[in-house]
């Protein structure tokens, strides 16, 4: 072989080389997901505000035990932080006091989305004869007021959050929570029926 043919061969082998080290075209290059599917959210939980109102000794507990109660329904809230994302709940309690001496405690709550709309708002009012049943029902001799958390969340929060899954609560609705002989009423009805 002459010096020029070599030479040709050489630089035929270079390109082919070269040629041999080029990307591969990407066999599902076209074949993309759209823009909105790929786009990740922030986790969608819920921001409890500080509640507002008196008591106020009641007032400052209720945001936490709020954020407890939606943890303890795997919905992510807390009463400390918030996102872009986030749900927030807010709330307001007044106590009330009627012409014939009894009390009756009312909390108003409001659940807005992200961009600050109105997702759904909720009244419930507690009358004092309510009252006297849990703090008679959540009070031991042994463990003072300790087992009132679990009497409330089960003779209240229980049936009143299967009232507003269910639909029975409507948007707006007031719930007035009274006590009889037979227990707790909600709107009149006792709370095992109720619920």
């Amino acid at each position: 072989m002459s010096g020029p043919r070599r030479r040709f061969l050489a630089v035929l082998a270079a390109a082919a080389l070269a040629a041999a080290c080029q990307p591969l075209p990407h066999p599902f290059a076209e074949d993309r997901p759209p823009a909105s599917l790929l786009t990740m959210r922030d986790s969608a939980g819920v921001s409890v505000a500080p509640v507002e109102g008196e008591p106020s000794a009641t007032a400052t507990k209720l945001s936490a035990a709020v954020a407890s109660a939606l943890l303890q329904r795997e919905i992510p809230a807390s009463d400390r932080t918030t996102s872009l994302g986030s749900y927030l709940f807010h709330g307001r309690i007044e106590r009330v006091r009627a012409r014939d001496g009894k009390t009756t405690l009312t909390a108003h709550w409001r659940l807005q989305n992200a961009a600050g709309e109105p997702v759904g708002e909720r009244t419930a009012k507690l009358d004092a004869a309510a009252r006297e049943w849990l703090a008679d029902k959540g009070y031991d001799p042994a463990y003072g007021a300790r087992p009132l958390r679990r009497v409330i969340q089960k003779t209240v929060q229980d049936p009143l959050a299967e009232m507003i899954l269910s639909g029975r609560v409507k948007d707006g609705e007031k719930v007035t929570i009274s006590a009889t002989k037979f227990g707790l009423t909600f709107n009149g009805k006792v709370a095992a029926a109720a619920a």
